[in-house]
């Protein structure tokens, strides 16, 4: 794969994942921290979700780094969306408890490890292109962007089972804030000081 600091991936990792702490974290205290939909809304109020949460994570330039944040956050959204327990399903009502800690940690790794996978299925996809084009009927990036996707989330630690193993008393958003920089480092493959 690409050297991690190319296309701007480990910024473009660390904007995203700062903005998905700050949203899960609003989501943590209010079900409805996004609002009712506008009235001019015409969709559902799943896909109101959606978009406004990948909005929120993904920002709205057009560098491939953060197209790339943008397809993670998506599925982070649709997680977030078809979890039985979670406060952001239709049928929740207002007085909902807001997102609980097991599922803030849940997304957090797994959006980590959607980022690298993401990235790895672009890169994949452009050289499979150039070098045989019309291999990718058989979407071998596809296939393979999985595969990197379920050994990175292997890689990046569950961040409430950190803050626990550490005695971290803050609220779980706090800390997975803290050791942001070193899971986005540890998700691509660069070496943390827990690591050397």
């Amino acid at each position: 794969m690409s050297h991690p600091e190319a296309f701007g991936i480990r910024d473009a990792a660390l904007t995203g994942g700062a903005r998905l702490v700050d949203t899960l974290s609003a989501l943590i205290d209010d079900a409805n921290a996004f609002g009712p939909p506008p009235p001019s809304w015409q969709a559902s109020p799943s896909d109101w979700f959606m978009t406004v949460f990948v909005d929120r994570v993904a920002g709205d330039d057009n560098r491939i780094a953060t197209a790339v944040v943008r397809r993670a956050a998506t599925t982070a959204a649709e997680r977030l969306i078809s979890d039985p327990g979670s406060p952001t399903r239709s049928e929740q009502t207002a007085e909902s408890r807001g997102l609980t800690m097991e599922l803030f940690c849940l997304v957090y790794r797994y959006f980590l490890a959607d980022v690298v996978a993401e990235f790895a299925k672009a890169v994949i996809a452009e050289q499979v292109v150039l070098a045989v084009p019309g291999l990718l009927l058989a979407d071998p990036a596809g296939r393979i962007a999985e595969l990197v996707g379920e050994q990175v989330a292997a890689l990046i630690p569950d961040p409430c089972e950190q803050a626990e193993t550490k005695h971290d008393t803050r609220r779980i958003d706090e800390f997975a804030s803290d050791v942001l920089r070193d899971n986005v480092d540890r998700a691509l493959g660069i070496p943390t000081e827990e690591m050397s």
